[in-house]
């Protein structure tokens, strides 16, 4: 787990990193943030057996927002 602020918080809410920080700041991410997160996101893809599926959240394009689709929440 990676600590915020309560304020920082409540915005993030559900969403993974690349979905809070956006496409424009996406380069920004905090790099013990990204670990933890490709970590998991790795570790679930393997368990479900989409590591080599492109496109996961079909939304037409392979980027990194294909990501946390792993987790059963679409884009927003």
């Amino acid at each position: 787990m990676v600590q915020s602020c309560p304020d920082c918080n409540l915005a993030k809410r559900d969403k993974d990193p690349f979905e809070w920080y956006g496409e424009r700041k996406k380069y920004e991410i905090p790099r013990e943030v990204l670990g933890k997160f490709l970590k998991l996101v790795y570790e679930a893809h393997e368990k479900v057996g989409t590591l080599d599926s492109l496109d996961v959240n079909m939304d037409g394009k392979l980027d990194v927002f294909d990501l946390g689709s792993v987790f059963g929440k679409s884009r927003k």
